[in-house]
């Protein structure tokens, strides 16, 4: 695929998570230094970074191992979002398996998109 395709898909499917996040009213919040959107936004980049790392990783032939531990780290932050975030059901189309299926798919986007060479698809 193309690098375009690769970071549109990945923006989609961090659109799919955001817009299903549920706000809470203000006496439900509690009062901690971080809300729980910017809570969410963390975790997401999280996973997008871990997919960076594990792309660099591969592109660069470093240790299987820094992968891995890039995949644990997403895995981790999908939970926290999983676990976390309070989810709607959305009037129209509904994503499957949200957050977990859109955060995999940001991971694996970014990390073929740092795999591929130039002229070769992931």
């Amino acid at each position: 695929m193309l690098a375009p395709s690769l970071t549109g898909y990945s923006v989609v499917s961090a659109c799919v998570v955001t817009l299903s996040w549920k706000e809470k009213a203000a006496s439900q919040c509690s009062t901690k230094w971080i809300s729980s959107r910017q809570e969410g936004i963390i975790c997401l980049a999280v996973v997008f970074f871990s997919g960076f790392t594990a792309g660099l990783c591969y592109r660069f032939n470093a240790s299987f191992i820094f992968m891995i531990a890039a995949a644990v780290v997403a895995v981790t932050s999908s939970g926290a979002l999983h676990y976390r975030q309070v989810y709607t059901e959305p009037l129209g189309f509904s994503g499957p398996a949200v957050p977990l299926l859109p955060a995999a798919r940001i991971f694996i986007n970014i990390s073929c998109l740092l795999r591929r060479s130039s002229y070769q698809d992931c």
